[in-house]
């Protein structure tokens, strides 16, 4: 197995630990070999499990949109508070030290709320601080609850099947109202208006988006999702344990692509063609992936035509959003280490800046947006190795899940440039996905994350300086005044 030299990001198998611990090192204890990592072996409790799946099933599909009768009943903090209660020793566990310096995507993410606070704090708005800090820390647990829970290989492939379960619901409910077959007033298309007339009757050309509810009550929003549910679609596909069901997997993988067609989401199908690219890339390489991308991207863009294929930035939204950009990073300049505070941006520029790490670089200044921006950039880093699924002594089927997370991941980040979801659940649930991955495989005796050090803070500030020069010379050569 070929070694990375890198002093951030190398493959730590073999005994080869973070910190500096020499080759000859003693190999994992045979418990952190098992399939299940340390907690093999030992009788589990199975309601944390069943809890978390309660509550991600009342945040996809939203009960109380769905049924009036049941609305304003606090539905998701009782059971989310149940979930804490049963799982408080585990979610305390992460918040160690130690812990955190073994996960520095975690103290990425407790940066982030460090950083709303702080940014408010810095303009002496202590309300603002205490409420956005409280709306944040929301997430924050709910993040904290995932990766505590799905402490094993068996719950995570349990919970991303019951997370293509819950997309197909939520989509096959936004699909029976859009058309007309089941009437749901919280599932009705977002209309917008375009840009042209109706050549027969006169009128203006409006165009119905499809949208879901909840955290999914977008059309963009849903397309992300969707996306996520396609590549998950294509995992499940290749499974060879479902036997003769797996052509099953077709199914859901085809209402999703449906689904994704009728949001007519331009950031959407852009998530779909990076998530396919980082999927294709990391299991069959460079050549292979050019070969493909040249055959079926083509035939995408005929079958998606319309709005999502019109990838313009000289004008429409496009151009309006890379303005929104500028305003920004014109706002930015008053505080650019601790940045304007939580949820002004709006205030500033008059809109959010439909690009996630742009509104976290302004909202939070330097500081927060490269918290934030490690949060994708430390895992993307360790999963992108194309070596990693020959690693030896790990089981086949765990690591042919590694591609699929990366897709998703990489899928998930291409859709935050064109949206603003920096303090989602949904934008953690990936973060989540990614690090309860990277852990499980830690809990084997393989870490592929470094050690939260300075040195790692100066590589991460260092790729998050270029990225934020990137986004501002991008944005001062395409705006268009």
């Amino acid at each position: 197995m070929r070694v990375s030299r890198s002093s951030s990001f190398r493959n730590y198998s073999g005994g080869f630990q973070p910190g500096g611990v020499k080759r000859n090192s003693p190999p994992p204890a045979p418990e952190a070999q098992s399939p299940d990592g340390p907690r093999q072996g030992r009788r589990r409790h199975s309601l944390d499990f069943a809890l978390f799946i309660l509550l991600n099933a009342i945040l996809f599909i939203r009960p109380a949109e769905i049924v009036p009768a049941i609305h304003g009943l606090p539905i998701y903090e009782v059971v989310i508070l149940s979930c804490l209660a049963v799982s408080s020793s585990a979610v305390l566990a992460q918040l160690t030290p130690r812990s955190l310096r073994k996960s520095p995507i975690s103290t990425c993410v407790l940066g982030v709320l460090g950083s709303v606070i702080l940014s408010l704090l810095s303009h002496f708005l202590i309300a603002d601080a205490i409420l956005s800090g409280i709306e944040f820390l929301k997430t924050l647990l709910y993040y904290l609850l995932l990766v505590s829970v799905l402490d094993s290989f068996e719950r995570l492939r349990k919970f991303l099947l019951w997370l293509c379960f819950f997309v197909v619901v939520l989509t096959s409910l936004a699909l029976l109202h859009y058309h007309e077959i089941v009437n749901i007033p919280a599932l009705e298309a977002y209309h917008e208006g375009q840009d042209m007339v109706d050549e027969e009757t006169g009128e203006p050309v409006v165009l119905a988006r499809l949208q879901s509810v909840g955290i999914y009550g977008n059309p963009n929003d849903l397309s992300r999702i969707l996306v996520v549910g396609i590549l998950l679609s294509i995992y499940w596909l290749g499974d060879r344990r479902l036997g003769l069901l797996r052509p099953l997997c077709l199914l859901p993988m085809a209402l999703f692509g449906h689904g994704l067609h009728l949001t007519h989401s331009r950031g959407g199908l852009l998530s779909f063609f990076a998530g396919l690219i980082a999927l294709f890339y990391t299991r069959y390489g460079r050549a292979k992936t050019l070969l493909v991308g040249s055959l079926i991207i083509p035939i995408f863009l005929v079958a998606f035509a319309g709005r999502q294929t019109n990838m313009s930035t000289s004008e429409g939204t496009g151009q309006q959003r890379i303005k929104l950009w500028n305003e920004g990073f014109v706002a930015m300049r008053s505080s650019p280490v601790f940045g304007i505070g939580m949820n002004r941006y709006e205030e500033e520029a008059g809109l959010v800046a439909h690009n996630s790490f742009v509104h976290c670089y302004v909202e939070l200044g330097f500081v927060g947006g490269t918290f934030f921006f490690a949060m994708f950039y430390l895992p993307a880093m360790a999963l992108r190795n194309r070596d990693l699924h020959r690693t030896q002594g790990l089981d086949s089927e765990l690591m042919r899940l590694a591609p699929f997370i990366f897709a998703v991941l990489i899928a998930t980040v291409v859709g935050m440039l064109s949206s603003t979801r920096s303090y989602a659940i949904p934008t953690y649930l990936i973060v989540g996905l990614s690090t309860a991955y990277l852990k499980i495989l830690s809990d084997r005796g393989h870490a592929l994350l470094p050690r939260f050090n300075s040195n790692l803070v100066s590589r991460v500030s260092f790729a998050s300086a270029l990225t934020l020069v990137t986004f501002y010379f991008y944005v001062r050569l395409v705006a268009r005044y």
